[in-house]
């Protein structure tokens, strides 16, 4: 366990990695326990496990990130999600609307239930009056299964098999901003132009979308104000520990940049928004 940082609330912020290990787990949720912790934000797809449930038993206050209570049953926990769905229609919409009609979902092997929602709303986005072509889910295999640093390398090796086809997708969405970033390096590297021959779209709205080549039109999600919440909550129910738990949902919204081409009128030209480039001058000249 290491020490972070204090917050607001003058509480030491202790961060640990179990590897999605059930038993490390269950090891974690014990030490942090008999060292008197009670608060615990859990990030983490293996929420069905019994340790939490005896952990919660014994007095932690818990809040799940990125996961919902399961149909039907009580809370043991707060959760604070982003609706994953309905982001993937957000982009896959941004693409129909501008005239793409050969649309690929790209994404990591290994279903996690926000990975399944992003691609049911990717399949369901295609119910669009407008929409008359094609979609393929296009899964690559990262080494461990998790971990951000694998991104860019995965969407790399999947635009060298993207960039080999006779006929591409013309619009793509990807699992997060950073297998975007290595997908375009991918397609560029091997003489398939972004977005005049390939629009691409990615999600959650890194920093680095600001400043890779081009600039990568992205679903942004509201990480801040999601991360106020669970500390809040965590906060609030140290205090009031007979309060019920309570979900929280948080919506996406489109950031459009210079990723994304227009084929109506059988022109292409990017699109881009003026006001995110304004945003960014403004910010260089501070």
């Amino acid at each position: 366990m290491e020490k972070v940082c204090y917050t607001e609330y003058a509480f030491r912020i202790i961060v640990g990695n179990t590897y999605r290990d059930p038993q490390q787990e269950k090891s974690f949720l014990q030490d942090l326990l008999s060292h008197g912790i009670r608060g615990v934000i859990i990030v983490s797809p293996l929420l069905e496990q019994k340790h939490f449930e005896e952990s919660i038993k014994r007095g932690l206050i818990a809040v799940s990130y990125d996961q919902i209570p399961p149909p039907g049953s009580s809370p043991l926990f707060d959760y604070v999600s982003i609706d994953h769905f309905e982001a993937t229609r957000i982009a896959v919409n941004h693409l129909v609307d501008n005239g793409h009609k050969r649309l690929a979902y790209v994404t990591t092997s290994g279903k996690s239930s926000s990975r399944q929602k992003k691609i049911e709303g990717f399949l369901s986005s295609t119910n669009k009056p407008n929409f008359s072509g094609a979609l393929e889910v296009i899964e690559g295999k990262a080494g461990i299964g998790y971990g951000d640093d694998e991104m860019p390398r995965l969407g790399y090796e999947v635009a060298i098999e993207i960039a080999a086809r006779r006929t591409p997708p013309t619009g793509i969405v990807t699992l997060n901003d950073m297998l975007a970033a290595g997908l375009i390096s991918g397609l560029m590297a091997h003489g398939v132009r972004v977005p005049e021959d390939i629009s691409v779209v990615g999600i959650d709205d890194l920093l680095l979308s600001q400043y890779i080549s081009p600039k990568l039109t992205s679903v942004r999600y509201p990480i801040t104000e999601m991360a106020k919440t669970m500390v809040d909550r965590i906060v609030h129910r140290l205090g009031n520990p007979v309060e019920k738990p309570r979900e929280f949902k948080f919506q996406a919204q489109l950031v459009k940049r210079g990723s994304v081409a227009n084929l109506g009128n059988g022109t292409v030209r990017a699109v881009d928004s003026m006001e995110d480039n304004r945003k960014l001058s403004l910010a260089g000249n501070e």
